[in-house]
């Protein structure tokens, strides 16, 4: 039986509680450059992004900003031969490049400065399968400890009340890395809820979530494991959504740096969940500003110290019209609400190009980045 900290009606806080100012676009990247989820360096230095070649071969390219705005410093691929997709993520001067057809990872170092191929992580036993959805990866923010998904490994569809999923854990240990801990789909949990989808590690793999967003109407759960002493990881809780039986929840994970904040993207909602002395429990739940921004919830993005909250809502619809062109919200925590800050739009605003399916946020939140046809960077107030 696990312990479920779940937000319930009486828990609520106030989703926002003011529109705030509408930020306008500082600068973007060249065509092509596809944001790295969390890849904006806490202090706003660089910025990566990966680039696909005409043979499907992706790369991964650090843009530093300059006098006249952000152009590549850095590159480096992948080991995959032939190419394959590839889910990336970055924390600290460390950034994983997962080919998660393969088995196979791909770490790099020196984000902060050489870029260098800092180790190849394998998961155990063959957990590829053919077309995946991209599985959750997620590094902590010291750059320290990799986590990687498999939410298809074991899943064997027809079989009624299959469970599946997995997610593997590396460890940084006197300059290679390790495979730590396998974890499995726990005992008791509900059906089809892609255990592994959607991932977040805190320092040294102290505080690790695991989830993912359920399918066919299915609410979806997180799952949370702390590192003890002896090294061991034991069961912290599972996160659920209040009683309404919202879909989608687990979509993206976000931790603050010192691992006491996780947001959880669902259905039109975002949910806050806090850790003090006496455990895990609800704080928030932040529902969509208004009624045009669709798929809110869909990508999550914290602050280090947790205060600000960066969301997309990549099916929003455009402010000219009934097509989608996405939108993103920032949230600033204001006691125990979080008011809406600011409103993100494409500078220029193009129908079905999903701005705000990837965002990520600097250190103080004041400076963003939203993936749409381009990727754009905003200063915040």
């Amino acid at each position: 039986m696990h312990k479920k900290i779940r937000l319930t009606l009486g828990a609520l806080a106030l989703g926002w509680l003011a529109m705030g100012s509408v930020a306008e676009a500082a600068d973007t990247l060249p065509a092509g450059a596809v944001l790295v989820p969390r890849g904006l360096d806490p202090s706003g230095r660089y910025l990566l992004a990966l680039h696909k070649d005409g043979a499907g071969c992706s790369t991964l390219e650090r843009y530093t900003r300059g006098g006249g705005g952000w152009a590549a410093d850095g590159s480096i691929g992948g080991e995959a031969s032939p190419c394959r997709p590839l889910a990336v993520a970055a924390g600290g001067a460390t950034a994983v490049l997962y080919d998660y057809g393969g088995d196979r990872a791909t770490v790099v170092g020196g984000l902060d400065g050489s870029l260098t191929r800092a180790g190849s992580l394998v998961l155990s036993g063959s957990k590829a399968f053919a077309n995946p959805p991209p599985p959750g990866v997620a590094v902590s923010a010291a750059g320290d400890a990799i986590l990687l998904g498999a939410p298809n490994y074991e899943c064997k569809y027809g079989v009624p009340l299959k469970r599946c999923g997995v997610a593997e854990l590396f460890l940084a240990a006197g300059g290679t890395w390790r495979q730590a801990d396998t974890i499995a789909f726990p005992e008791g949990g509900p059906f089809n809820v892609e255990f592994g989808h959607a991932l977040a590690v805190g320092n040294a793999g102290a505080l690790i979530a695991v989830g993912g967003p359920g399918k066919s109407g299915d609410q979806g759960e997180v799952y949370l494991y702390e590192r003890q002493t002896d090294g061991h990881l034991q069961e912290a809780g599972v996160l659920v959504p209040d009683t309404r039986g919202e879909a989608s929840f687990g979509s993206d994970i976000a931790m603050s740096a010192d691992g006491l904040v996780i947001a959880v993207g669902g259905d039109q909602a975002v949910y806050l969940f806090g850790r003090d002395a006496k455990g895990w429990a609800g704080l928030a739940r932040v529902a969509a500003p208004e009624a045009r921004a669709g798929y809110f919830g869909a990508s999550v993005a914290l602050s280090s110290d947790g205060s600000r909250l960066l969301v997309g809502a990549p099916r929003a619809t455009c402010k000219s019209g009934p097509s989608r062109c996405g939108a993103a919200y920032l949230f600033q925590r204001q006691g125990a609400g979080w008011a809406l800050k600011d409103s993100l739009d494409a500078p220029v605003p193009t129908p079905e190009t999903d701005f705000g399916y990837a965002v990520a946020l600097d250190k103080a939140g004041r400076m963003a980045a939203v993936q749409g046809k381009e990727a754009y960077l905003f200063e915040l107030n």
